[in-house]
């Protein structure tokens, strides 16, 4: 099922900016910093199958200001 490609992706953010020292509870209480999904953009190349292990890889597409680009890849 497709939407749970971003389900992968959005676990595999928190896991991608804890492991960077970003844990997005003590953003939130301590600097009052949410990160928000703002929007999603999304190519289906090819479907992954039952019981198949994924890797997810985030990198910093554009880092601004007030604006954070993650790029992610879903592979086999």
């Amino acid at each position: 099922y497709y939407a749970n490609y971003l389900k992968f992706a959005e676990r595999a953010r928190t896991e991608w900016l804890r492991a960077l020292g970003f844990d997005q509870v003590r953003l939130r209480e301590e600097a009052g910093i949410l990160i928000v999904v703002r929007g999603v953009s999304v190519d289906y190349l090819k479907p992954a199958r039952l019981d198949e292990a994924l890797t997810v890889d985030c990198a910093v597409a554009h880092l601004g200001r007030s604006r954070l680009d993650i790029h992610q890849r879903v592979l086999r």
